[in-house]
């Protein structure tokens, strides 16, 4: 009996180590296994669906299996790309075993400091268009994907009464090459650049007021504020440039008739760096009150030009309509 019992109790031990032997002798998780779960792990698709990228190499750089504590990490190196990006990147990946094998229980980014991503094309104009209004015209664009920048040139035109003007700005885009940009793997906006604006005018003719007081003949032959002929800037950025032009004047001063000829040409002044609209033009009457447009006088008159009324003032404001 006694040997029946010490047969029974070897044969238990010996089962029961095999058990254990072939636990433990589970082979761990192959490299082919590895690159699935981790291209289905959330740390991964967090770029890899995000920007569209599938994985073109996988490397694993280290692994340590702790045998006693059923553990195997693995740390490993990825590029992916896609049509518009590749991206290099690292991971640790944990596994531990269970009755029925390895099982994956964490991913986590590592290494990030050593990430990196490439463009491999200019913005889209989707892209383009999340930050530009497709209703301006876009001059140029000078891309670098080496150094991930884009600068983009384009113009809009504001038409007004009497002008329109043509505004260039220049956008600056850089695409987020590293982990620790807050656009990774995409192109976004940074800056804005003025370049600068023209003027293309309509305001050659004859033009006139009249009422019992005053009679204001004001004939434009040429207004260039724009034109390299005209104008010229000081280190201030007041600019003046002349007026082609005649003007008649009929006053009456202290009870008195007078009437004024003049011809041109007629200095305006104006600001070179500020642009004026109507709904900027802030009139008050008085004699010297009104500065803000393009400023000229002659024949004991004076005219501002802004983008949408030609005025006449002396001590009151008068707006002057096309005669011819």
């Amino acid at each position: 009996m006694k040997k029946r019992k010490g047969y029974l109790m070897f044969i238990c031990v010996l089962i029961l180590g095999c058990i254990l032997l072939t636990g433990c002798g589970k082979k761990t998780v192959s490299e082919a296994q590895l690159k699935e779960d981790l291209s289905q792990s959330s740390a991964y698709t967090l770029y890899g669906d995000g920007l569209d990228m599938s994985i073109d190499s996988f490397k694993v750089t280290k692994r340590q299996t702790a045998t006693e504590d059923r553990i195997d990490t693995a740390w490993v190196e990825v590029d992916s790309s896609s049509d518009a990006v590749t991206g290099h990147m690292y991971f640790v990946m944990t596994y531990e075993l269970y009755n029925d094998g390895w099982q994956i229980t964490n991913v986590e980014e590592d290494e990030i400091d050593e990430w990196y991503f490439t463009p491999l094309r200019e913005m889209t104009d989707e892209e383009i268009a999340s930050y530009i209004s497709e209703d301006v015209q876009i001059v140029s664009k000078d891309v670098n994907l080496d150094e991930g920048t884009e600068f983009i040139t384009y113009t809009w035109v504001e038409s007004h009464e009497y002008c329109d003007i043509t505004y260039t700005k220049q956008d600056y885009f850089t695409f987020g090459t590293s982990k620790m940009l807050y656009n990774v793997g995409t192109w976004s906006w940074v800056t804005t650049n003025d370049m600068g604006s023209t003027e293309e005018w309509n305001i050659v003719g004859t033009w006139g007021y009249e009422d019992t007081d005053h009679y204001v003949r004001l004939t434009i032959d040429d207004f260039q504020p724009d034109s390299p002929l005209f104008a010229y800037y000081d280190n201030e950025g007041y600019s003046k440039f002349n007026i082609d032009g005649y003007i008649e004047h009929s006053y009456n001063y202290l009870g008195m008739g007078h009437t004024e000829k003049t011809q041109g040409p007629f200095e305006a002044t104006y600001n070179k760096f500020v642009r004026y609209s109507e709904e900027d033009v802030m009139i008050k009457v008085g004699y010297d009150s009104v500065t803000l447009g393009y400023h000229f006088s002659g024949a004991h008159a004076k005219f501002l030009i802004t983008y949408d009324k030609l005025l006449y003032y002396d001590t009151n404001i008068y707006e002057l309509n096309k005669i011819e």
